[in-house]
């Protein structure tokens, strides 16, 4: 890649100075394990195949799969890869290893004013990414989504102070629902929107 630094989640990849950075803090990894996310990051959103990453990570020397998937592990410890939510490196089953997270290309280390960096976001994510992106966004206006519907106020209008559901009848207890799902759509439209 043409650009000194690539940003990801706290992430900062300076990939002429093999440094990469935690929220300004250099973080602890190996120039092999370096090497793997230099080479996933700078081809995502492709699918890297396994052979690849050993003939770019390792070149003329013939290496097992063990040992690429030792580095690998030793990447994702270091990215807390899954923790919070956070997914950086995919496994594709079969085909190899792929960077899922959304990349930006901020201001190069020399360009920036003391600790501050001017960010300038990328569009060209890739579908991979808007995926990942999308499936944290889907998770968290799922969980909402649940505490509304157990929220005191939405089993106010479902269900009568006995218990029973409200309406006489199934058609009518049938439209308490698809009020309040319709309801809900509109406030997880909402909640949308903010995280947008």
């Amino acid at each position: 890649m043409s650009r000194d630094v690539i940003s990801f989640g706290p992430f900062s990849l300076f990939v002429a100075e093999r440094l990469l950075e935690r929220d300004g803090i250099p973080v602890r990894l190996g120039s092999r394990a370096l090497d793997i996310l230099i080479a996933l990051v700078e081809c995502a959103p492709d699918v890297v195949s396994k052979k690849e990453l050993a003939v770019r990570v390792w070149p003329n020397v013939i290496v097992e799969e063990g040992t690429l998937r030792v580095h690998i592990t030793a990447l994702r410890k270091a990215l807390d890869d899954g923790r919070s939510g956070a997914r950086y490196v995919a496994n594709v089953s079969g085909r190899g290893y792929c960077f899922v997270a959304p990349i930006s290309h901020p201001a190069s280390k020399s360009e920036s004013v003391g600790n501050v960096r001017h960010d300038t976001v990328s569009t060209d994510f890739a579908p991979i990414t808007m995926l990942a992106s999308e499936a944290a966004i889907i998770n968290r206006l799922s969980q909402e989504a649940i505490k509304i519907m157990r929220s005191p106020e939405m089993r106010a209008r479902l269900v009568n102070e006995s218990g029973q559901p409200m309406g006489n009848t199934p058609q009518q207890f049938q439209e308490v629902i698809k009020r309040a799902i319709e309801e809900l759509g509109a406030i997880i439209k909402e909640a949308a929107i903010k995280v947008e």
